[in-house]
């Protein structure tokens, strides 16, 4: 497998429809919906999951795929998870 750099990595992140689908969650006013479809649908984590799968090891982050897996069922420690992975992807895109 070609190795990308993370740059084209995040790119294709925010160009997926998962991404696009979560961001339509994300601003919706009413939270316990938001939760609700976020950990029913779990639209988000499987496209992490999926793409720590993929780019994981380029990205170094092979340590919170194990923790995604436990913890993407609850929603609220799943998005406390996802602010340290995007400021990972930040990081690295400098």
């Amino acid at each position: 497998m070609k190795l990308l750099q993370p740059r084209i990595v995040i790119l294709k992140i925010l160009k997926s429809n998962m991404f696009k689908k979560y961001n339509k969650i994300r601003k919706m006013r009413n939270w316990r919906k938001k939760i609700w479809l976020l950990g029913s649908n779990y639209v988000l984590p499987k496209l992490i999951l999926v793409l720590l799968k993929i780019y994981g090891h380029q990205l170094g982050v092979d340590l919170l795929y194990t923790r995604l897996n436990l913890l993407h069922f609850n929603p609220y420690y799943f998005h406390l998870l996802l602010k340290r992975f995007w400021i990972l992807l930040l990081l690295l895109i400098r």
